[in-house]
């Protein structure tokens, strides 16, 4: 999703990923995200995750981990929908 200035509020479930942020000016950061939430202003962007990797610093098996770790829990889960989610699938109805 992109955010511009003057946004509307926001609250958004973020999945596992790599997030982008930058200013105005185009200054900006990547980082991988465990999932969170993100609160979005008319002039702020908030992310609030559990885990927070920069990806400059993400190694090969850090990043083997993280999807280990998001498959133990997808799998773990007594939650279909959560399960269908984590595969990829439209939640079942």
């Amino acid at each position: 999703m992109t955010i511009l200035p003057g946004h509307a509020p926001l609250l958004a479930m973020l999945h596992p990923g790599i997030v982008f942020a930058a200013d105005a000016a185009g200054n900006g950061r990547r980082a991988f995200v465990s999932g969170g939430i993100a609160l979005v202003t008319a002039d702020h962007l908030i992310v609030l995750a559990e885990r927070v990797l920069p990806v400059e610093e993400l190694t090969r098996d850090q990043l083997d981990e993280e999807i280990l770790h998001l498959q133990i829990q997808r799998d773990g889960s007594r939650d279909e929908a959560a399960r269908a989610v984590g595969r990829g699938d439209r939640a079942p109805r």
